[in-house]
C-alpha cells in the first residue's frame, strides 16, 4: 500500500517545507532536495519508483534536460510538474525545449492546488491504482475494470472470498466537520482509487448522497455530525442503499459510541481518530472480507504503517491525520 511518491525540488527552504507538509497530509510519499544534485541523488537511491518530479525551474536550471533525462532513465513512468515565479512565455523564449514532456503551474499557488494537479497527472497516466490486495479481490469477481484487474497469473486465495464486491471503484461518502480532516481523506482516498463523496455536514452529506445517481458502498462519518443536526444520517442512508457499510470514525472511545450506535460494538465498524490513511483504507476493504482474510488484511495494513522513514523522505502511509 505505497502511496504515490513525489520528489519535489526547491531551493527556498519555507517554500521546500511548506509545500512537503501539505503533500505529506494529502497522502503523498514525499522526497525533498534543495539542489539537483541531491535531488538526483535521491532519485536514484530511492527503492519505490517516483511518480511525480515537480521541481522549481530556477533551482535546476543548471542541470536542465540532463538533470531530467537521468531521472526518467531511473524512473520511466515519471511526469514532471515545472513551477516558476516566470511565466511560462518567458521560460520559453529562453529555452523552447523547456517543457517537452512536462506541465507547468505558475508561482505563487496554494499548496492544495499543487496537491490536486498531481492528482488530475496521476489520474492522465493512469497510474491510480487501490492496494494490491483489494485488486485482487476484484479479479475474483471478473471486474472488467484495469484499475481494479490484477494478473491472471495471481489467483486469490480461498479465504480472501467476499461477501460482495463493488462493480468499479468503492464509493464512499465521507462525513466529518473538520474541513482539513475531510480535505486530506479525499485526496489520499482519491489516490487510492475511491470515488470520495465529502461532507463537512449533514446537510452536506444528505445533498451529495442523495444526489448521487450511482450506488454508494460506505458511509464513514464522526457520530457527533449526526448529534450536531439531530438526526441520524446512518440510518438514513441504510434505508436508501440496503447494502451500504457504516464505519464509525471517533475520538471518543468505541463503547462510547456504541451506546447510541450499537454496530460500532463491531471492532470492523469502529476506527479511532486520529488514523492513517492506510489503517482507514484497509477499514474500508476489510467491511467487504470474510473475518478470515479481514483479521489478514488489517495485519499487513498495521505493518506497513510501522516502517522507518529515511530523513529526505516523509511518508502519509506512516502518519496520522490531524483531526
Amino acid at each position: 500500500m505505497v502511496p504515490p511518491t513525489i520528489l519535489l525540488v526547491e531551493a527556498r527552504t519555507d517554500v521546500r517545507e511548506m509545500l512537503a507538509e501539505s503533500l505529506f497530509h494529502h497522502g503523498f510519499c514525499v522526497l525533498n532536495a534543495h539542489t539537483a544534485p541531491l535531488a538526483l541523488e535521491l532519485s536514484l537511491s530511492n527503492p519505490q519508483p517516483i511518480d511525480v518530479l515537480v521541481a522549481d525551474v530556477v533551482t535546476i536550471q543548471n542541470q536542465g534536460h540532463d538533470f531530467l533525462n537521468v531521472v526518467r532513465t531511473r524512473h520511466p513512468n515519471l511526469r514532471v510538474l515545472l513551477v516558476s515565479g516566470y511565466d511560462q512565455y518567458h521560460l520559453l523564449a529562453k529555452n523552447p525545449t523547456l517543457l517537452e514532456d512536462a506541465e507547468f503551474l505558475p508561482k505563487s499557488f496554494r499548496p492544495s492546488t499543487l496537491a490536486k494537479r498531481i492528482v488530475a497527472m496521476l489520474h492522465r497516466r493512469n497510474q491510480l491504482r487501490i492496494s494490491a490486495d483489494s485488486a485482487s479481490l476484484a479479479h475474483e469477481t471478473e471486474i472488467d475494470d484495469p484499475s481494479l484487474r490484477k494478473a491472471e497469473s495471481s489467483p486469490i486465495s480461498p479465504e480472501f472470498a467476499v461477501s460482495r464486491v463493488p462493480e468499479g471503484p468503492m464509493t464512499v461518502l465521507f462525513l466529518d466537520l473538520d474541513s482539513v480532516l475531510v480535505a486530506t481523506v479525499e485526496a489520499g482516498l482519491t489516490l487510492r482509487g475511491f470515488d470520495l463523496l465529502p461532507a463537512e455536514s449533514v446537510k452536506d452529506a444528505l445533498i451529495a448522497g442523495l444526489a448521487h445517481s450511482g450506488p454508494i458502498h460506505a458511509l464513514i462519518a464522526d457520530p457527533y455530525t449526526f448529534y450536531v443536526a439531530g438526526m441520524n444520517v446512518a440510518a438514513i442512508f441504510e434505508q436508501r442503499y440496503p447494502e451500504i457499510e457504516t464505519l464509525f470514525i471517533s475520538a471518543e472511545d468505541r463503547g462510547t459510541v456504541a451506546a447510541s450506535f450499537p454496530s460500532a460494538e463491531d471492532e470492523h465498524r469502529f476506527l479511532s481518530k486520529s488514523f492513517s490513511l492506510t489503517q482507514l483504507e484497509a477499514k474500508i476493504i476489510g467491511l467487504f472480507l470474510r473475518p478470515v482474510a479481514r483479521a489478514k488484511f488489517l495485519e499487513e495494513g498495521n505493518a506497513q504503517n510501522a516502517k522507518a522513514k529515511s530523513p529526505h523522505k516523509r511518508c502519509s502511509a506512516n502518519r496520522r491525520p490531524t483531526g
